[in-house]
């Protein structure tokens, strides 16, 4: 992601620091929402599994 970031919209260091924090924060608070909402029930997990593409 940082890699992408710095090659086309040529960031510096302070602003790839800075998207990796938002990133981190971000990626805190949805974790800690789906943590909250439990595991999902057997019939979305299968609805999920079945629209995910299947390796070779």
């Amino acid at each position: 992601m940082l890699q992408g970031l710095r090659r086309s919209k040529r960031f510096d260091e302070r602003q790839l620091a800075l998207m990796a924090v938002i990133h981190g924060i971000q990626q805190s608070l949805i974790s800690e929402q789906l943590k909250a909402k439990g595991a999902c029930d057997a019939a979305t997990r299968k609805r999920f599994d079945a629209q995910l593409p299947k390796g070779p």
